[in-house]
């Protein structure tokens, strides 16, 4: 990985295919997408790329735009649905499951207390759907297990409110100590936004009913 800094930032189109691809990826074929731009003021178009294939030895190709319903796939659009939580569009859009990794840590344990424990996870990307209940499939030592996952800041228990949200999953039938474990969650739907409660009873119950929908709509 490359860090973006003032060296790679001005470097030259020619530069960057033949010291960043050629002489230390060794490429052989490159793949862009339609209107790919590359170098120093974006100079770099695919005209540009496939005369430097050429000079440098390696082929390239241009993959065409995609459009579902009408619409150009791209990543800005895909980054703007999740982080609004239209997590169905955003998987139509993927041609897979959006999913979010993360190491297990120490929560507050408020979900053990409620009879639903959860794990606490600190994410290891930028983009976190937005606040709420989602159904999830959870990816752990190769295995799949059923789930709900939440978003957001707790406030049924303000006292406890970060200025960053929490992110939990609840396990279907999982008991199982895994603080420091790596897991990832694929999102399948949202089903509710979060909300106060009046009471860690009313709250219990609510994540009853999230629950018995989620297992509805995993079936």
């Amino acid at each position: 990985v490359a860090d973006f800094d003032h060296w790679l930032r001005y470097l030259s189109a020619e530069r960057f295919i033949r010291e960043i691809l050629v002489e230390k990826l060794g490429i052989k074929y490159l793949i862009v997408g339609q209107g790919f731009l590359f170098g120093r003021d974006r100079i770099g178009s695919y005209a540009v790329l496939k005369k430097l294939s050429r000079i440098y030895g390696f082929k390239t190709v241009e993959i065409k735009k995609i459009k579902i319903n009408n619409q150009i796939v791209s990543s800005t659009k895909i980054r703007a649905l999740i982080q609004k939580g239209k997590i169905a569009q955003a998987n139509q859009l993927l041609g897979r499951k959006f999913s979010l990794s993360g190491k297990v840590k120490q929560g507050s344990s408020r979900g053990r207390i409620l009879g639903y424990p959860t794990a606490n996870i600190q994410p290891e990307q930028e983009i976190i759907p937005a606040g709420g209940v989602y159904v999830v499939l959870v990816r752990l030592n190769q295995q799949i297990y059923p789930g709900i996952l939440n978003i957001g800041h707790c406030p049924t228990f303000p006292e406890k409110k970060k200025s960053s949200p929490t992110i939990e999953v609840h396990i279907f039938n999982f008991n199982h100590q895994i603080y420091g474990n790596r897991l990832e969650v694929c999102f399948i739907k949202k089903i509710r936004s979060e909300k106060r409660f009046i009471s860690r009873q009313a709250l219990a119950a609510q994540i009853r009913k999230d629950e018995l929908r989620a297992r509805q709509i995993l079936i």
